[in-house]
């Protein structure tokens, strides 16, 4: 709830800014509204976690996609029509607002408590805002000091070879991470120190780390090129694309997320990761298909 009045109140303050005339400012506060998203999106995770039992969490998640698919249409649909219609971006935002303020009371009116075994961390907030902090200034750090040695060897962050671009990605994410967590050692953020080091004392992380990397990676891969696949090499219009995209695409995957969130009610979670593994890789073999086929 608190990070949806928070949401309310700067989208209520990013209404009243102009982008053209205060340009850092708008920036500004649009980077508060996509830490304020992230915040929320993963409290919401962190209370379906707790709240659910084990058996009903596959549910709970096909529930959250199903949630925020909706609030896609809402946000990068009806918002578009709202601002033609209206002829005013302001109010639009003065409308997301108002939505924000209403998901936040119905939080407060219907969601049920947590079970008394859920207890957060007792730590001091103060301590734990200052840890965030540094943790922050240590990923801040890493990226340039990786960014200031390859400039230093000579390579270009601007150069249009995006191997040499991909380097400095990669470079930064290496150095940033380490450093970051360092900070965050140093700086007593217990919320991160005792999340990692739990989780790493169980037999199997990094082989599970890996799993969850490779899981998505073909997926996420195909995904990233559906569009140009099918403008640039299969000649698809974009109004096509679209239609295909953001109507038959979104309902599908809506589809998909409760017929296997009710799939994982009657099956083990290893059964579901290995069964929908094979059914995510067999459905990339459509753009082969489509390829081949014209």
């Amino acid at each position: 709830m608190t990070c949806q009045l928070a949401l309310a109140a700067v989208l209520a303050w990013m209404s009243g800014l102009a982008p053209t005339l205060q340009p850092g400012l708008f920036a500004l506060t649009a980077l508060a509204i996509a830490f304020l998203s992230a915040s929320q999106d993963v409290v919401v995770d962190a209370y379906r976690t707790d709240l659910l039992e084990a058996r009903e969490r596959g549910l709970g998640g096909s529930l959250s996609v199903f949630g925020y698919r909706l609030a896609m249409i809402l946000s990068g649909g009806i918002a578009f029509i709202w601002a033609e219609q209206w002829g005013s971006w302001p109010r639009v935002y003065l409308t997301m607002a108002g939505i924000m303020v209403a998901a936040a009371a119905v939080s407060f009116l219907l969601l049920p408590p947590l079970p008394k075994a859920a207890q957060p961390l007792d730590t001091d907030p103060g301590r734990e805002f200052l840890g965030f902090l540094a943790m922050m200034a240590g990923v801040i750090a890493g990226a340039l000091l990786s960014r200031w040695i390859l400039v230093a060897a000579g390579l270009d962050p601007d150069d249009p070879n995006k191997w040499i671009r991909l380097v400095f990605v990669l470079a930064g994410i290496v150095t940033a991470l380490p450093l970051g967590w360092w900070a965050a050692r140093k700086a007593g953020f217990e919320t991160l120190n005792r999340s990692l080091s739990g989780y790493f004392r169980q037999p199997g992380a990094w082989a599970f780390l890996l799993l969850i990397v490779l899981y998505k990676l073909g997926d996420a891969f195909a995904g990233s090129l559906t569009t140009p696949f099918l403008i640039k090499g299969m000649a698809f219009t974009q109004a096509e694309v679209g239609i295909i995209n953001k109507v038959i695409g979104l309902w599908l995957t809506i589809f998909g997320a409760l017929a296997a969130g009710a799939v994982m009610l009657r099956i083990r979670l290893d059964q579901a990761l290995l069964a929908f593994g094979v059914l995510q890789l067999v459905s990339n073999l459509g753009f082969w298909l489509l390829a081949v086929s014209g």
